[in-house]
């Protein structure tokens, strides 16, 4: 799995509903950060997601294994929040 922006926490949320930024902001067009503080990618203020974790911790826990370039903290966080829809 790829390590991006977006934190693991709300991928699911943009699976299951696109417009759930929209849905889940008190003025979305103007907010920068919806009704539990957290960005459009998912992270607060402070930088850190729903789990605990900023951006840098995700992309510094990468790791190869066998050939393959992996992010276990991302993938083990992402695995946790599959099939949540942030509301």
């Amino acid at each position: 799995m790829s390590c991006g922006k977006y934190s693991p926490t709300i991928l699911s949320s943009y699976f299951i509903d696109n417009s759930w930024w929209y849905k889940h902001c008190f003025n979305p067009e103007q907010d920068l950060y919806d009704r539990d503080g957290y960005d459009r990618y998912g992270y607060n203020e402070k930088g850190v997601d729903r789990a605990g974790y900023s951006e840098d911790d995700y992309l510094l826990s990468g790791e190869w294994i066998g050939d393959e370039y992996c992010y276990p903290l991302y993938e083990n966080v992402s695995r946790k929040w599959v099939g949540k829809l942030v509301f």
